[in-house]
C-alpha cells in the first residue's frame, strides 16, 4: 500500500498577500514619487509613499509640516499630478477630479450665495435627480449635522464650525466612495463617521484629533516625505471624549507624537 506524503503548509509570498490586500483596497498609493523642477535643482517633495485604505475606513495622515501630507491629499483628490508611481481607487487610476472623491478643505467652499439647503443639494441638482428625492437627502444630513433650523440660512449667518458641518454634509449628499478632509474637524465628525461610515481620508496637524478619529494612522517622515509608520487605532468603535482620558487612548497619542517628534529633531 503506497502512503501520501503530507504537504507542508506554505504561506504564499509576500507579494501575492499584498496584492490581494490591494484588490479588497478603496484607495491605494503605489510608491508615488513628487518632484518639483526648480531652476537651483529638483525639490524633490515626496518619495515611495505607499498607502492602503480599506472601505469604510478612517485614516489619518500625520507628519512634520512640509512632509507633503496635503499635496498627497491633493494628488488622491485629483488636483494635483504625482511625478511616478499611482493612485487606485476602485480599480481606477486617477487622472483628475471626480464625483467618487468628496473634498471638505480648511476654506470650507460653500457659495456665498446660496442657503444651507441649497449648497448641500447642488451637487445633487448638478446629477439631476428628482426633487423628492433631494429633498429627502438634504433633511437626512440636516438632522445629522443638526442644523434644521438653518436651512434657509446664508453662510455669511453660520459660525465656522457650522460652515464646516454644511461642507461636511454637502460631500456625503453626493454619496461619494471616499471623503478627502483637511483640518480642522470637531469631534461631531466621528458621530456623523459612526452613523454613514464613510471611507475617509483626512490630514491634520492635531495628533490628539487623529487618534480619537481614525481607525487607522500614517506616519508621514520630513521631506522628502515618505510613510515612516503605520499606526492601527485599536479603540472601541463608539467613542465619546471620555474616551481621551483613558491609558490606551494616552498611549496612543504619545506614541505618534514620539514618531513625530523624532522626526522634526532629525
Amino acid at each position: 500500500m503506497g502512503f501520501f506524503k503530507k504537504k507542508k503548509n506554505i504561506l504564499p509570498p509576500a507579494e501575492d498577500h499584498i496584492e490581494a490586500n490591494l484588490a479588497n483596497s478603496t484607495v491605494y498609493v503605489r510608491d508615488l514619487q513628487k518632484i518639483y523642477p526648480s531652476a537651483k535643482g529638483d525639490v524633490k517633495a515626496m518619495k515611495d509613499v505607499n498607502i492602503n485604505v480599506m472601505e469604510n475606513e478612517f485614516v489619518s495622515i500625520v507628519g512634520p509640516s512640509g512632509c507633503g501630507k496635503s499635496t498627497l491629499l491633493r494628488m488622491i483628490g485629483g488636483l494635483d499630478t504625482a511625478t511616478s508611481g499611482k493612485i487606485v481607487i476602485q480599480d481606477r487610476d486617477i487622472i483628475g477630479p471626480g464625483a467618487d472623491r468628496g473634498m471638505v478643505f480648511q476654506s470650507y467652499t460653500l457659495f456665498p450665495w446660496m442657503t444651507v439647503g441649497d449648497n448641500i443639494k447642488f451637487g445633487l441638482k448638478l446629477r439631476k435627480m428628482p426633487a423628492d428625492q433631494q429633498e429627502e437627502i438634504l433633511n437626512k444630513y440636516l438632522k445629522i449635522i443638526k442644523l434644521e433650523k438653518f436651512r434657509d440660512s446664508y453662510p455669511r449667518e453660520l459660525s465656522g464650525g457650522m460652515k464646516q458641518r454644511v461642507a461636511i454634509a454637502r460631500a456625503l449628499a453626493n454619496s461619494p466612495e471616499v471623503l478627502l478632509m483637511d483640518e480642522p474637524f470637531s469631534a461631531l465628525m466621528r458621530q456623523i463617521w459612526q452613523e454613514e461610515k464613510p471611507t475617509v481620508i483626512f490630514v491634520t496637524h492635531d495628533i490628539e484629533e487623529a487618534v480619537f478619529l481614525s481607525s487607522k494612522i500614517y506616519v508621514l517622515t520630513q521631506r522628502p516625505g515618505t510613510v515612516k509608520a503605520e499606526v492601527p487605532v485599536l479603540l472601541p468603535y463608539d467613542r465619546d471624549l471620555s474616551l481621551k482620558d483613558t491609558d490606551e487612548f494616552i498611549g496612543l497619542r504619545r506614541k505618534v507624537n514620539q514618531l513625530i517628534e523624532h522626526e522634526s529633531l532629525s
